[in-house]
Order: structure tokens, then C-alpha cells, then sequence
């Protein structure tokens, strides 16, 4: 009888022993001591099988063995260094030995085990102590967490009708929020315009990945009232008034030589031609807003009753004279009725011909047809004396 298979640490020694039999012979006769006795001394360096022969106690030699494990110092095998952002969930690992106990515990899912995870908010340095039965070993990993603080511009109240500029820094790249919004989605600085009050906010992130967010609300000063008045339509030559009706604030009309007063909002006016009117109003918050008011003038037309295409220079052409006629179109008759020319621009003119030849003197019957700059359309007739 033998000893059973055992373990020892490392540098350590033990003692076989071997019972009921003489003429002892241990091999190998590697870290040995008593090779020859029934209880030698061994402290081998790796795990390896010791053999015994023996003579029994009733004369016969016999064998047996005994298996020595060398129990080693662990060898630790560790999570490389590594950066995350704060709060960041971070797998570390580890391997080499039985026991693993981790050291500081924040932000730690547990102390124990051959992997942790943490969520540190703050850059930090754990320990890892790794052991068995016979030995300890303590290795490091460190955790460099990338702060990144998120800032945009603070708050704003800006007229109804402008825009505000924003900003941000504090990363690498930048995304602003609400797109629709805004100008440049992408840019640490952007326009962004609104219909009504809104909490616009910017997600910064910085090279190694880390975001932060940060806000900013638009506000809209109370809005003014402006009407520069309903748009009206003149007989040319006339007259009219302008009258604008206001909340308070500094008013103005946009400079032109037929006002008779550009501050004034009630104010007399005599345009030549159609003409808009641009009434402004800057408001106690320094807002300003427009209005428009359209002053058309009634279709004003000259229609000579004569002309002499005779090529002296002198009204050589049958020439229709109007002003602010949205449609138009003439057509010149013969006496039997005959359509020898037509026109719907108002720039054109009649040169007495009809295809290229010179029509004879005599009288011939127009059809003028138009629409007004109050939509009403118009059909006329007449006749106009070619004399040569």
C-alpha cells in the first residue's frame, strides 16, 4: 500500500510512504530523497507519477504508483486598457487562475468572477487579485473615461419673423433637432426659424464616440398688427388714399415719388401706373413687419381713328395705346369681312399690309377684345381710316 495521489504547491515537499513491504525502490529518481526507504521525501517541480518496487511481505515484488500535481502560481491574463465614454458599459475579463476578486467595487457588477462589468463615470484603475490553492497574483486594467460636456446657445425671444442662430461646442460633430428647422443640421453653428415656440436641442459627440445633448428654447416676442389697407383700382389720372391701419410702433411706406407723406398712414397717393404700396411697422421689441397694398390702374385705351402708312415717317402705324391690361388682342377686318391681321400684344402695331402687300385706302373695321386689372373683360368695335 502507497500513498494516494496528491497535489502540492510549488517549492513544497512531501513524504510517500509505503506500507506491507521491503526492498523499497522509488523512480524516477528525480527531487528525491530516501529513494530507497518506504518513505522518501519528494518536492518535484512539475506534476509527474512516482513508481514504487517493492517485495511483498510474503516474498513476491510488486508495483504501484503515486501521481504527484505540482499546483503553479497563476499566470493572469487581463482586458487590455481601454477608453469609454461615462456610464458606458464595459466588459472586463479575466483568465489564468481559479479565484478572481476585484478592487475598487464602483461602479462594479460584482467583485468576484472571471468577468465584470462596469459603468464607471470617472477614469479609474481596477485591481484584480488572482489565486488558488497555493498561490496569488494581482494584475491591473484601467478604465480612461472620455468626458465630453455638451453646450449651446442659451435660450432666446426673437421677432415672429426672424430667424435665430444657434451654437454649440464642446465636441467633434454636432446634429441639431428638429431638422425641418433648421439650416444646417450638421454645423456647430446654424439659422433656425419656427412658426411657433420651440425647444430646439444639439447632440454632440466627440472622437471616441461619447455624446451629449443640450437645449435650447426659442421664444417669439408678442406678435404686432399691421394692414396697409384693401387694394384699390384708379381711373388713370386720379387719385387716391392710403390708410394703414396699425398697433404702436414706428410706421413708414417704402419711398416712391406719387406719396405724399411716407410717414404718414393715412396719406394721398397718385400713381401713373399699377403700383404696390409697401407699409412698414417696427414695433416696441425693434421687430418689423410689412404689409402691401396694390393700386391698379382701369384699363385706360387710345384707339386713333386714322394713320397714313405712306412711308414718310410720319404715323406710319395703327397703334393701340393702354395701360394695366391683363388680356388683349386685336383683329382688323376688310369691308368684306375678311380677317387681315391680328395681334395679342399690345406692342405690336398694324403697318397697313396683309401678307406682305400694301392693302388699298379706304376704312376697315377693328375688334378689340381685353380684360381689366378688375378682371372684367371687354369687347369693342371701331374703325380706323387708312390714308395714303
Amino acid at each position: 500500500n502507497i500513498s494516494p495521489d496528491t497535489s502540492i504547491c510549488l517549492g513544497d515537499s512531501i513524504i510517500l510512504r509505503a506500507t506491507s513491504a521491503t526492498n523499497h525502490i522509488w523512480t524516477p529518481r528525480i527531487n528525491i530523497l530516501n529513494d530507497s526507504s518506504s518513505n522518501p521525501t519528494i518536492f518535484p517541480s512539475s506534476s509527474m507519477s512516482y513508481y514504487l518496487n517493492a517485495t511483498t511481505l510474503g516474498g513476491c515484488r510488486g508495483w504501484d504508483t503515486v501521481t504527484v500535481t505540482v499546483i503553479t502560481p497563476p499566470i493572469p491574463s487581463l482586458s487590455n486598457d481601454t477608453t469609454s465614454c461615462p456610464h458606458q458599459p464595459i466588459v472586463l475579463s479575466a483568465t489564468g487562475a481559479t479565484n478572481y476578486v476585484w478592487q475598487p467595487p464602483y461602479k462594479l457588477s460584482s467583485t468576484f468572477g472571471s468577468a465584470v462589468t462596469t459603468s464607471t463615470d470617472t477614469s479609474i484603475t481596477y485591481y484584480v487579485n488572482f489565486s488558488n490553492v497555493c498561490f496569488s497574483e494581482t494584475d491591473s486594467v484601467k478604465v480612461s473615461v472620455v468626458n465630453i460636456q455638451a453646450t449651446s446657445s442659451p435660450d432666446d425671444t426673437i421677432c415672429a419673423t426672424d430667424s435665430a442662430v444657434l451654437w454649440a461646442y464642446g465636441g467633434d460633430s454636432y446634429s441639431w433637432f428638429p431638422k425641418a428647422n433648421v439650416a444646417q443640421h450638421s454645423n456647430s453653428v446654424t439659422k433656425a426659424k419656427a412658426d411657433v415656440p420651440t425647444n430646439f436641442f444639439v447632440v454632440v459627440e466627440n472622437s471616441a464616440g461619447c455624446k451629449d445633448t443640450s437645449f435650447t428654447k426659442i421664444h417669439f416676442y408678442p406678435k404686432s398688427f399691421l394692414n396697409a389697407g384693401p387694394d384699390q383700382v384708379l381711373v388713370y389720372g386720379s387719385s387716391t388714399y392710403l390708410n394703414a391701419v396699425h398697433s404702436f410702433g414706428s410706421f413708414s411706406w417704402d419711398a416712391h415719388y406719387s406719396l405724399s407723406c411716407d410717414t404718414c398712414p393715412y396719406t394721398k397717393v397718385k400713381p401713373e401706373l399699377a403700383t404696390d404700396y409697401i407699409a412698414n411697422l417696427i414695433d416696441t421689441f425693434g421687430c418689423k413687419i410689412t404689409d402691401t397694398v396694390r393700386i391698379l390702374m382701369d384699363g385706360s385705351i387710345y384707339i386713333p381713328n386714322s394713320f397714313t402708312p405712306n412711308r414718310d415717317f410720319k404715323n406710319e402705324y395703327f397703334v393701340i395705346s393702354a395701360r394695366d391690361l391683363i388680356e388683349f388682342k386685336i383683329e382688323i377686318f376688310n369691308r368684306w369681312g375678311e380677317l387681315i391681321y391680328e395681334s395679342e400684344d399690345i406692342e405690336k402695331s398694324w403697318d397697313g399690309t396683309y401678307k406682305g402687300n400694301d392693302v388699298p385706302t379706304g376704312t376697315y373695321i377693328w375688334k378689340l377684345t381685353y380684360m381689366d386689372a378688375r378682371l372684367l373683360r371687354t369687347t369693342k368695335y371701331g374703325h380706323i381710316n387708312l390714308l395714303r
